[in-house]
């Protein structure tokens, strides 16, 4: 039976170090990790990172989405190896160049901070635009950046790329099996609606999809009671690939 609580990294987006440090200390028994972003970064450097670590002894998915000229973001990458993040996000649409450098400057963690060399992972298009919203920004069709995108990345050697359920599948044929493939926008049938999110779906459809990581925030992170919210985000994936498994047996057995 797979243990599905490893793939969800639980988004915990807040500038409140005491929140964010409970909340990590709640969700650790039922998550594979955390992710912290620019809110809780910011606001509180690196002591703060650290004291979210402590609470919970969890991989640290750090999404900094860094977005600039290659040498800015290559010493972005190099000044946050203190909190040593197994996993660092940025813009794919930075471009091949820049994605080099971060990658160059990751090695740096192991060399002169002794700790691991993180994996990078490059956000493709955000969670929030969909194909009524990408003509504001760009031409053409939203999934063919997300597939040009993953390209880049791809070609510029990083671990993995973060993207929407709607595109994982196809992302993960592209890409074959040694690149991770990360979504957000995850949400179960039972959580409230969240509107700035408008590429959304399921935490079974992305697992079935073939996803390596679940980033899933609100559902869990604004439920009365967050641990169970995790829990039962795993539990009820164990259940329905059960449930699926048995439709193949039945169907084999016909």
């Amino acid at each position: 039976m797979t243990d599905y609580s490893k793939n969800i990294f639980c988004a915990i987006n807040t500038t409140d170090l005491g929140q964010a440090t409970a909340m990590a200390a709640q969700v650790s028994e039922f998550v594979g990790g955390i992710m912290l972003g620019m809110e809780c970064f910011t606001a509180n450097g690196h002591k703060g990172i650290k004291q979210v670590l402590r609470a919970c002894e969890l991989p640290l998915y750090l999404d900094m989405k860094f977005h600039d000229i290659p040498s800015t973001v290559a010493r972005a990458i190099k000044a946050i190896a203190p909190v040593a993040p197994q996993y660092i996000t940025l813009h794919a649409s930075g471009g091949k160049e820049m994605l080099k450098a971060a990658l160059e400057a990751s090695y740096d963690f192991q060399d002169a901070q002794a700790v691991p060399v993180p994996k990078l992972i490059a956000s493709t298009v955000l969670t929030s635009i969909d194909e009524s919203t990408f003509p504001d920004t760009d031409e053409g069709k939203l999934s063919d950046k997300v597939k040009r995108l993953a390209d880049i990345t791809k070609e510029a050697g990083l671990a993995g790329v973060e993207c929407a359920v709607a595109e994982a599948a196809e992302l993960r044929k592209f890409l074959g099996d040694d690149m991770l493939i990360v979504v957000s926008g995850i949400r179960p049938h039972w959580s409230k609606e969240i509107i700035d999110q408008r590429r959304t779906d399921s935490p079974f459809s992305a697992i079935s999809a073939g996803a390596d990581i679940l980033i899933i925030g609100r559902p869990i992170t604004e439920s009365p009671n967050p641990s169970l919210a995790a829990k039962r985000i795993a539990t009820e994936l164990i259940d329905i690939n059960l449930s699926e498994e048995d439709k193949i047996d039945d169907a084999d057995k016909g």
